[in-house]
């Protein structure tokens, strides 16, 4: 049973490691979508390239949508399910819903 108990602590401990780096990379990569296509919007892109400036626009270069929420959920489910509670996301709020 202990050896059991090891090897599964061990797997929930790496599983962990990797939804967290992924959390960090996906965090980095909103970011500086947000800071590209703020560039891309300024003058200066504008000015000196307008095309490849609308053309990365059009692309899509930008934040990734949902990633506040998609960071929450991958922090709080798992503080959720130890502290066993029936919601897999703690309430902001204080009001019922």
């Amino acid at each position: 049973m202990k050896t059991l108990m090891t090897g599964l602590s061990r797997f929930m401990a790496i599983l962990g490691g990797i939804v967290l780096s992924l959390l960090i990379i996906l965090t980095c990569v909103s970011i500086a979508g947000r800071l590209l296509n703020g560039f891309f919007h300024g003058n200066f892109m504008q000015s000196v390239a307008p095309g490849f400036a609308d053309w990365a626009i059009g692309a899509g270069v930008g934040p990734i949508t949902g990633d506040f929420e998609l960071v929450e959920a991958g922090v709080a489910l798992p503080l959720s399910r130890c502290a066993r509670s029936p919601r897999a996301m703690p309430r902001s709020t204080s009001s019922p819903i």
